[in-house]
């Protein structure tokens, strides 16, 4: 445990990262390779995401930070309070009855009004990845508190937010944060596995995954790890995802660019696997890992295709790369599937658990202060009953 009295913490922009001995630990590499580049111009990394960064620096623990203002573009949920909602009211609608989901719409609409008046997107986020899934490092109560005061101190007219916390991985980080004054609130269910309790010794599971793996046999398309050498056409992994993710779910999730994806791939902050057929790329899928997790924010296939076996060709191949037999050091230990697909995910074995973000925004306006409580109210009185409900 790292004494209060040592502990070294600074805020660091671009420039500060130029003249840095970079130290060789996990979160150092990934902040280096990937969130350096980002600070200059988010946008043409991530076209929907327009946000200054810095990075945040515990002795040799690097944390990325994000800080938002009223934007030109609309952002990605992933940085903005104001996108969460809109996000929120489209999963209601597309999740869930129409006697649900429809009659709400008005009521959104005003919300949304009143958040931009409010200034919601005036805020920092701490551990911001700009993904869909937040990876923390290990991190001490007493860490937490001094990175909140450090934060408080220099950003002091903007709410604060941690994002993707849940009680199975960061439930030390969540007392923490609620002893600081910060307000919890649910974001989505989410799924993973643990090695710990193979979804191998789960009937279901074995049933399902042996499905997948004679569909694999069948299949006339191949699955490929990419070992770096790879000369990938990045645009076309960038279709590829965007069919997915963005023309099929939502215009709120991150819009990666190439110049993203090519960041990542040649970094090697991230590892790729593909399908590919007569020399053409069907799929795509890409995670990384952070303290002995994995999460897999790339992932696109080929959607115009009909009864397409690629969700579980991809799928299949990350879960085999996961178990045991494939991680015999343990350098990773937890596979955080992310939400989506549920009961395709309970039927292969995976667990269950809640995602939240935490915020403070004691410092804020009084209207400020009041959106927060609605957004909190919503999200833990409203969609929590629902998600739970039909198992989104």
């Amino acid at each position: 445990m790292i004494l209060l009295g040592i502990m070294k913490i600074r805020i660091l922009t671009k420039k500060d990262c130029q003249d840095i001995v970079w130290p060789n630990t996990e979160s150092a590499k990934l902040a280096r390779d990937w969130i350096v580049p980002l600070m200059d111009n988010t946008s043409s990394y991530i076209s929907n995401i327009e946000v200054e960064l810095y990075l945040l620096k515990i002795n040799d623990l690097f944390l990325p930070v994000s800080k938002s203002d009223t934007s030109q573009i609309e952002q990605s949920y992933v940085v903005s309070p104001r996108s969460m909602l809109l996000y929120a009211r489209e999963e209601l609608e597309r999740h869930s009855p129409p006697f649900v989901g429809y009659p709400l719409r008005p009521f959104f609409f005003c919300l949304d009004y009143l958040f931009q008046k409010a200034q919601m997107d005036k805020v920092v986020m701490i551990n911001n990845w700009l993904l869909s899934t937040n990876l923390y490092p290990k991190l001490s109560l007493e860490e937490t508190r001094e990175i909140h005061q450090k934060i408080r101190s220099y950003f002091p007219q903007y709410a604060i937010m941690w994002r993707t916390l849940s009680s199975t991985f960061q439930k030390d980080i969540m007392g923490s944060l609620e002893e600081c004054g910060y307000h919890g609130f649910v974001n989505r269910q989410f799924y993973f596995y643990e090695q710990s309790s193979s979804v191998l010794s789960k009937k279901r599971g074995k049933k399902s995954l042996q499905r997948d793996r004679n569909l694999k046999e069948k299949s006339s398309y191949e699955v490929f790890w990419d070992d770096g050498s790879k000369s990938f056409d990045y645009k076309e992994l960038c279709c590829l995802y965007k069919k997915l993710y963005i023309e099929k779910y939502s215009s709120f999730n991150p819009q990666f660019t190439e110049k993203i994806i090519e960041l990542w791939h040649r970094t090697r902050t991230m590892s790729f696997l593909y399908i590919e057929k007569d020399n053409v790329i069907y799929g795509i899928a890409g995670y990384w890992h952070l303290n002995k997790m994995m999460t897999v924010p790339l992932f696109g296939y080929e959607t115009k295709l009909a009864k397409n076996p690629f969700y579980r060709l991809l799928t299949l191949a990350l879960t085999d790369h996961f178990f045991p037999q494939n991680f015999p050091q343990k350098s990773i230990e937890h596979y955080n599937l992310s939400s989506g697909v549920g009961q395709f995910k309970r039927h292969r074995g995976a667990m269950v658990d809640i995602e939240y973000s935490f915020v403070y925004f004691k410092k804020m306006s009084l209207l400020n202060r009041l959106c927060w409580k609605i957004l909190i109210f919503i999200a833990n009185c409203i969609v929590k009953p629902i998600m739970v409900w039909f198992k989104l």
